[in-house]
């Protein structure tokens, strides 16, 4: 699992999405990597609705902002993420 504490930043292919996984039914995403390797990240209530909007196969950088203060529930912090879309590039496939 991609670890955004560790690497706030994740580009590549967006080339799958596992729903319902784990005892909170969360999302997976897979990318696969310049590199040709795939790695996959937890979703959030954040990253759900962003994704939700994107093809698969799409060119996709992810950026973590870190915490956030919510503005619904006092008190309460969420992790925030910037996703950008490079609507040109498409893999092949897909």
């Amino acid at each position: 699992m991609w670890d955004f504490e560790a690497d706030r930043t994740l580009e590549g292919w967006y080339i799958g999405k596992k729903e319902a996984i784990g005892e909170n039914h969360s999302n997976v995403y897979q990318i696969e990597l310049d590199t040709g390797e795939t790695t996959e990240f937890w979703g959030s209530t954040v990253l759900d609705g962003q994704f939700d909007h994107i093809k698969l196969g799409s060119r996709v950088k992810i950026d973590y902002l870190g915490l956030e203060d919510s503005p619904n529930r006092k008190g309460k912090q969420y992790k925030n993420y910037d996703v950008f879309i490079d609507k040109d590039l498409v893999k092949e496939g897909f």
